[in-house]
């Protein structure tokens, strides 16, 4: 998924010239720690993320789970002060709250996710096979020769 979203960043001119926001929702019903890739995590945040021209102006962990909130307040110690000034931590009871704290920091409610309070009626399962149609069909004209897309 983070191949599909990473593509669909630098696709979009508006997010390129504005940056983009992360937003990490946790609660009760959210994979345990111990089914993350720690490793991966870090490759990707300090490699990717450095190396691909996409400028992340912010990133907001929301979660249910007070361990979680402790944690991430942990990890920001270990921030340069750069990337800590770009993260914010939320404990939060519901999901849902999610949409109005992002709305106070002038994120707009038409483009956060109904599942986090928002109004976007976003898809991600629709979008993603979009995605993956669309490679492969990009694929499949390569493969024969045809190089326009």
């Amino acid at each position: 998924v983070l191949w599909y979203s990473v593509h669909q960043v630098l696709e979009n001119e508006e997010v390129q010239k504005n940056g983009c926001i992360g937003i990490g929702v946790n609660n009760e019903t959210s994979r345990s720690f111990s089914s993350y890739d720690i490793k991966v995590l870090r490759w990707i945040w300090k490699d990717v993320i450095n190396i691909l021209p996409i400028r992340v102006v912010a990133f907001h962990q929301f979660a249910t789970i007070d361990v979680i909130n402790n944690l991430v307040q942990c990890a920001m110690f270990a921030m340069n002060p750069h990337t800590r000034a770009r993260v914010r931590a939320h404990a939060i009871t519901s999901p849902f709250e999610a949409g109005p704290i992002l709305d106070g920091f002038g994120i707009p409610m038409d483009v956060i996710p109904i599942e986090f309070g928002g109004d976007d009626e976003f898809d991600p399962e629709a979008w993603l096979e979009e995605r993956i149609r669309e490679d492969s069909n990009l694929n499949d004209n390569t493969a024969d020769g045809d190089d326009t897309v």
